[in-house]
């Protein structure tokens, strides 16, 4: 995403917000914008699942690794199938 300006010009990322879900038993936590949790929210409403049940899967589907990028990766496949 690109930075946006501030009010004293200098430059500022989107604030992100880290939550904590339950997936495989265990809790973690996820670190993403906030404009990206409502689109997650919205997906699990759709499907009829919870947020945590979207975010286990979308795990499941992408392996291991980076599970913020797998999240956002999943919304921006998800958005561009949409369209």
């Amino acid at each position: 995403m690109m930075a946006k300006k501030d009010d004293n010009g200098g430059s500022s990322k989107p604030k992100a917000a880290e939550r904590s879900l339950k997936g495989r038993g265990q809790k973690t936590g996820v670190r993403l914008e906030d404009a990206l949790w409502d689109e997650l929210r919205a997906v699990a409403d759709e499907r009829n699942v919870s947020v945590s049940d979207l975010v286990n899967r979308i795990e499941i589907k992408g392996k291991r690794g980076n599970l913020s990028a797998a999240i956002r990766r999943f919304i921006s496949n998800y958005r561009r199938k949409r369209r």
